[in-house]
């Protein structure tokens, strides 16, 4: 056993004698530039990052802000701007079967657009009520220029303090849902009966109107593309709703105690500012 000890202990001295020492690693010399320059350099991901709000406010602070709606804050605010596609003007002058004979009135008329073509296409009688100022130079600008300035008449009112309604044969509304709630009871209560009544896009309460609706027309776009390019059908929500007035008025649309006194309230005002001005007037003749 001992002999046999022995003889292994030689094989491992001598095995581990031929073997080569192993070569100590090699110092590698510390770059500090090159590691400073990659603490520092961002990726191109962070560059991106780091910019791109610094150009979307430079985009946003170019831009001028938009200016406050002066009308937002009245209680009969009916809604914001919106002017009807040309070719549903002329949809809707069909579809209300428009003749010279009859008073159109447009309640938000913006440019005027609806008793202008009233006028033009179909020799009626236009009214356009619009609280905008602007619209209103421009509505009157535009009918002047078509030639029948005589037969349009643009009123600068609120839609829902304008009078004279009792005249209208036919009545067109563009107005959001908010909008045709406010205006509803004031058209039942103020056209006579066998008025028409029509909405484009939205359409009046369904509580209070449905039983009045006489015709829904769909229509696949608001403008004519052609053949080749029919583009996309907007028959879903581009609609015209007709109603009509009926002979004998719902109690739904009676004016209350409180509209009563508001609406009297607006009468006197009117006469009083009527006799300042005469008064005013007269002062300053004498003057």
């Amino acid at each position: 056993g001992t002999s046999r000890r022995a003889h292994a202990l030689k094989r491992c001295s001598a095995v581990t004698a031929n073997r080569a020492p192993m070569a100590s690693p090699t110092a590698v010399a510390p770059d500090p530039a090159g590691a400073a320059a990659k603490a520092v350099a961002p990726s191109a991901r962070e560059t991106a990052r780091e910019t791109a709000p610094s150009s979307r406010q430079g985009t946003s602070s170019s831009r001028p802000p938009k200016p406050p709606n002066p009308f937002a804050s009245d209680a009969d605010y009916l809604g914001p701007i919106s002017a009807t596609p040309q070719k549903m003007v002329s949809v809707m002058l069909r579809v209300a079967e428009v003749g010279e004979d009859d008073v159109v009135f447009d309640l938000g008329c913006n440019d005027g657009r609806v008793p202008i073509t009233a006028a033009v296409e179909f020799g009626a009688t236009g009214v356009g009520v619009e609280i905008d100022e602007g619209a209103v130079v421009k509505a009157r600008r535009l009918a002047t220029e078509a030639g029948v300035s005589d037969r349009v008449t643009i009123l600068r009112q609120n839609a829902v303090r304008t009078t004279g309604l009792e005249k209208a044969t036919v009545v067109f509304v563009y107005l959001l849902p908010k909008g045709n709630a406010k205006i509803s009871r004031k058209l039942m209560r103020e056209t006579r009966p066998g008025t028409t009544v029509v909405t484009y896009v939205f359409r009046l309460p369904r509580h209070e109107w449905d039983s009045h609706l006489e015709t829904v027309e769909s229509v696949s776009s608001t403008r004519d593309r052609g053949e080749k390019t029919p583009g996309v059908d907007t028959g879903a929500f581009n609609k015209v709703f007709r109603y009509r007035v009926p002979d004998a008025k719902p109690r739904w649309c009676r004016e209350n105690i409180f509209e009563r006194a508001e609406r009297l309230a607006r009468r006197v005002g009117d006469v009083v500012r009527r006799f300042v001005l005469a008064r005013l007037r007269k002062k300053s003749v004498r003057a």
